[in-house]
C-alpha cells in the first residue's frame, strides 16, 4: 500500500501483523529521497519532531492561530526569524508565541503586501 502524505512517500510494512510483530512499521521516502524505517509512534514522532519542513508547518499554524492572518502578510522574512528563533530557544514553544505577538504588534502588515 502507497500513500502520499505531505508530499512523502510511504509503504507500510506492517500493521501489527504476525511476521512484523505489534508494532506497526513503514518505510518512508523522504522529499529528499532518503528511505526511512519507522516502528511505531515513537520513531514516527521523532522523525515530525527532527523534520525543519514539519518544524515551519507547525510555526506557521501557530502564527496564523494566534494572528488570524497569514505569516508572508508579515514579510519574507519573518518565518526564517521566527524559525530561527524556534531553534535556538531549544523548540521552547513560550517563546515562539512572545516571538510571535510582538512580531504582530510592532511590526504590522507590509504596505506591498496590502
Amino acid at each position: 500500500m502507497i500513500s502520499v502524505i505531505n508530499k512523502e512517500k510511504i509503504i507500510i510494512l506492517g500493521a501489527g501483523s504476525p511476521h512484523m510483530g505489534n508494532t506497526p512499521s513503514a518505510l518512508i521516502e523522504t522529499s529528499s529521497g532518503k528511505m526511512i524505517n519507522l516502528n511505531g509512534s515513537r520513531s514516527l514522532a521523532e522523525f515530525i519532531a527532527n523534520d525543519s519542513k514539519s518544524q515551519k508547518a507547525f510555526i506557521k499554524s501557530m502564527f496564523e492561530y494566534m494572528i488570524k492572518q497569514p505569516i508572508q502578510a508579515y514579510g519574507q522574512k519573518t518565518m526564517e526569524y521566527l524559525f530561527n528563533g524556534f531553534r535556538e530557544s531549544g523548540y521552547n514553544c513560550r517563546e515562539l508565541l512572545v516571538d510571535i505577538m510582538c512580531i504582530s504588534s510592532i511590526q504590522g502588515i507590509e504596505k506591498g503586501d496590502l
